[in-house]
């Protein structure tokens, strides 16, 4: 087998700590039970139809490999002609491979018609291409490696959907059932004003009121269920499912990966773990040795070949009668048209659009990463505020049925403190779960999600203690 010449993959740093987990073709968590946020990263990561396009790219890459490494083995063959006519040279050629020439006899300018069977095997063999061969089974392989990070990119994106899909169903469905419990003390408080207003103990405007606000209640519990059975029909694609066969969820759901605590941490991490930017680097390995093979056509080919074979009329060979040939052939090319200086050229500008590119997705992510860390801090504040808002407004309400009750409070109030606590409720669902979303985009701003979830970090890499 031919040497391995490409380059190693350099040495990563230690990883945060992020919890190992089983590979993406682990068993499929069942169908059959409610899904936790755990099991529906690992089952989307199995079936989604993106993972297997990549998966499908990078077994043709592997072929791709395959086919550069028959370049440094010897090409051989066996064949068998059949030639006949009437030709000085060829009839003469073919007499003397048959060593049947019969010089006293034979007439050069008219040997008459003749006919051979040639039988043989040959064999050739680079011995020396410039190095062309050797650069382009390295590229290959950085080819494929950077597909292998393609592949982690895709899991680092997909996590991320369903985490944020995940979030999203759960916190329609919170605000599916606050909405209803909301229209139920409605719907009874319409009722109570009603009696009232019957006993002449309330206005007609006041059950009006009531009435108005029971429809904004149930108005708003439609669009929660329209908003839960959306999110759940991206989810069921997500996991290569009917968009109507989404599987139940439950749990609360926690990140399971560990976020590093400050930029300069969450920095480093990123800058040697994003798959993009480790894409980037097989990306820029690939331009130069793409230059390098540019500049290899400037050198020779030395080819060696060898070919055995048997002549004879009536293919009746004779190991008396063997022929055999051995032989290199030089080609320099001295002159091609400037050519070769235009691939020069082509592949420097294809390095630095390479190298420009891959600053250019560096600076991206790093300004991702600085917003969602500025984010996430900003939710954690939110949550904390809409925690004691929801606190307050509910006893506020508490506080103002009693009064309403006892008629010392107007129905104005009433409805006021209603809508301000559940106007909390909903700032406290939303603001929980935009934390939760914000910790996955860092999660994949790091590229923590395919560590998590799909090893394909080199085998020198280390868990962090």
């Amino acid at each position: 087998m031919p040497p391995e010449t490409a380059a190693s993959p350099p040495q990563r740093v230690q990883q945060f700590a992020v919890p190992p987990a089983p590979a993406p073709n682990a068993t499929t968590p069942s169908l059959a039970s409610p899904l936790s946020l755990d099991a529906a990263l690992q089952r989307a990561i199995a079936d989604n139809p993106q993972r297997r396009i990549v998966a499908a790219r990078l077994a043709r890459a592997e072929a791709v490999i395959a086919e550069r490494q028959a370049a440094f083995w010897p090409q051989v063959s066996l064949y068998t002609e059949h030639l006949q006519g009437e030709s000085p040279s060829a009839s003469l050629f073919k007499s003397i491979d048959q060593r049947r020439l019969d010089q006293r006899n034979v007439d050069f300018n008219r040997p008459g018609r003749f006919q051979n069977f040639e039988t043989g095997i040959k064999a050739n063999l680079q011995v020396f291409n410039g190095r062309r061969d050797t650069l382009r089974l390295q590229i290959a392989k950085h080819r494929r490696a950077a597909l292998t990070h393609t592949r982690a990119e895709v899991i680092n994106d997909l996590c991320t959907a369903v985490t944020e899909t995940f979030c999203t169903i759960l916190a329609a469905e919170e605000t599916v059932a606050t909405s209803k419990h909301r229209v139920t003390l409605l719907r009874e408080e319409v009722r109570m004003a009603k009696i009232r207003f019957e006993a002449g103990g309330t206005l007609k405007a006041d059950v009006l009121s009531l009435q108005s606000r029971l429809s904004q209640a149930k108005s708003a519990h439609t669009r929660a269920r329209a908003r839960a059975s959306s999110a759940r029909a991206a989810l069921a694609v997500l996991l290569d499912l009917p968009p109507d066969q989404c599987p139940d969820i439950t749990g609360s759901p926690r990140l399971p990966v560990q976020l590093p605590a400050t930029y300069h941490k969450a920095r480093t991490y990123a800058l040697n773990h994003h798959p993009a930017l480790t894409r980037a680097r097989e990306q820029t390995e690939q331009a130069r040795l793409g230059l390098d093979l540019a500049w290899a056509a400037y050198l020779p080919r030395l080819l060696a070949q060898g070919k055995y074979y048997h002549d004879d009329p009536h293919m009746a060979y004779s190991r008396e009668r063997e022929n055999w040939t051995l032989g290199l052939v030089l080609d320099w090319q001295l002159f091609s048209g400037l050519s070769r200086q235009a691939k020069v050229e082509q592949a420097r500008g294809r390095m630095a659009e390479v190298r420009a590119r891959n600053r250019q997705t560096r600076q991206r992510i790093l300004q991702n990463l600085k917003q969602d860390l500025a984010e996430r801090e900003a939710a954690r504040d939110r949550l904390q505020a809409s925690r004691h808002r929801v606190e307050q407004a509910s006893e506020a309400l508490r506080l103002v049925r009693i009064r309403y009750q006892g008629g010392s409070a107007t129905l104005t109030r009433f409805l006021s403190a209603e809508l301000a606590r559940y106007a909390a409720q909903e700032a406290e669902t939303a603001s929980r779960f935009d934390l939760l979303r914000i910790q996955a985009a860092i999660a994949r701003d790091i590229g923590a999600w395919h560590r998590r979830f799909g090893s394909f970090a080199p085998s020198t890499a280390q868990s962090a203690p």
